[in-house]
């Protein structure tokens, strides 16, 4: 695809792929920001995004960084060029080397798949992006194609298995499936020795709290007056 564009854009899209940058920190992109000697680019961001971040130039960086400022066309300090039709110039280069059509952030997401097939820790990838986590490089950035998750699979394996194993050892049992048993109820107390109370229980009767106080005592006694009187009637 680089082949297939202008110089200062094709040293653009190098860029990209080489520091996972944004569209609009490309645009800011400047000569000064490339340092080769000390292994870093400087991303400058917006006001919405993080300010600044650094990103090192390792492994295939290096060369596309290479590309980049040997064809860049900036001018007054500034890396690029402006691009106006990058999608359409974008799909027309892909067409003529007859690969899939890219976008911008296909580029940038290039970056972070490519770190991932070296197995790089999402975190880490997140952080070469600008991310504030590792969600978004584990569910879009990050993702690898089947034949790097097999290439992967692949290394974490011995180079021969043993003669002698015996698979089935390791292997689980469905012929005696699991029962969960409930826990059997303890019968014995919780409460020591003595602590027990009586089978009566410890509420008194209700009769037992009661006062009488002196208006009730007034009316029990207007009541018997009562009871006589009709009965000498």
């Amino acid at each position: 695809m680089l082949a297939q564009l202008e110089p200062d854009r094709a040293a653009r899209a190098a860029f990209i792929l080489a520091t996972g940058a944004r569209w609009g920190e490309s645009d800011r992109a400047r000569v000064s920001d490339v340092d080769m000697a000390r292994q870093l680019v400087l991303l400058r961001g917006t006001k919405t995004k993080t300010s600044e971040r650094f990103v090192p130039i390792v492994g295939f960086s290096e060369t596309l960084l290479e590309h980049a400022l040997e064809h860049h066309e900036g001018e007054g300090g500034l890396l690029f060029r402006a691009w106006g039709n990058v999608r359409r110039d974008l799909a027309a280069a892909c067409a003529r080397a007859g690969i899939p059509s890219c976008t911008p952030n296909d580029l940038r997401r290039t970056f972070g798949t490519w770190w991932r097939q070296h197995e790089v820790e999402p975190h880490l990838i997140g952080s070469l992006l600008g991310h504030e986590d590792s969600r978004m490089v584990e569910r879009v950035y990050g993702r690898m194609p089947v034949q790097s998750l097999a290439r992967a699979l692949e290394r974490r394996l011995p180079p021969e298995p043993e003669p002698s194993t015996d698979c089935s050892t390791c292997a689980a049992d469905s012929s005696k499936p699991e029962r969960h048993r409930r826990p059997r109820r303890r019968t014995e107390s919780a409460f020591p020795e003595g602590f027990m109370v009586s089978g009566d229980g410890i509420e008194p009767r209700t009769r037992g709290f009661s006062v009488p106080s002196s208006q009730s005592a007034t009316r029990t006694r207007t009541h018997r007056r009562l009871e006589v009187m009709l009965a000498k009637n």
